[in-house]
């Protein structure tokens, strides 16, 4: 993670969390890579901005899914959950979870579109398996400890447990799953003829809705 933070250029981009005080003019809270874009704000009552966290790239441009919490100085990302018009965030600094309005997100029922991880329509042969798993995920990362030992639960085929994943919401819980089958599918005699791939998803939070 220390590396990514050094060599990813957006974590050197000024970032700032933004609030209008009474007098209209803002509270400039730095994040990263310095405020001076921001800091004409401190005396400036006539732009209007949203109370958020903003990146600076040419312009002031708001990213409303990073949650900044101003009594405890903690940032938080979505962590699923969508329901009763709020989400749950997670700070993956202190572990801490909580939820927040998801009001802004809300809009007319309409089908999801089709998500990475949905299983194919119809069966195919993977390896020695008819199968509808969907295909590696694009610039998976192989986990291959987590992998085998999800592997090995599978292979027992004497009871039907449940096997349950657990962990934060983008870790990578569903692509090992993947892995793990699309692994277990392709051995010399896999324990299983028919593997049925159903997605129960979240809703997404994307930058245009859920």
């Amino acid at each position: 993670m220390g590396s990514i933070e050094e060599n990813l250029a957006i974590f050197h981009q000024p970032w700032a969390y933004l609030r209008r005080n009474l007098s209209g003019k803002y509270r400039v809270t730095p994040l990263a890579g310095g405020t001076t874009p921001f800091d004409y704000l401190r005396s400036d009552a006539e732009t209007p901005l949203a109370n958020g966290v903003y990146l600076h790239v040419g312009d002031h441009r708001m990213v409303p899914l990073v949650i900044y919490f101003e009594s405890s100085s903690d940032i938080a990302l979505p962590n699923g959950a969508f329901r009763n018009q709020e989400f749950e965030v997670l700070s993956y600094i202190t572990d801490d979870t909580t939820r927040v309005d998801g009001a802004a997100w809300m809009t007319p029922p309409t089908s999801l579109p089709p998500s990475e991880t949905e299983g194919q329509s119809d069966l195919g042969v993977v390896g020695g398996v008819l199968t509808n798993l969907p295909p590696k995920a694009r610039g998976h990362v192989p986990r291959d400890f987590l992998e085998e030992r999800l592997a090995e639960e599978l292979r027992i085929v004497d009871r039907h447990p449940i096997v349950s994943l657990t962990g934060a919401g983008g870790i990578g819980k569903t692509t090992i799953a993947i892995a793990a089958i699309d692994k277990i599918a392709n051995e010399e005699r896999p324990p299983y003829d028919v593997v049925v791939w159903t997605s129960a998803r979240d809703i997404d939070l994307l930058e245009s809705g859920p």
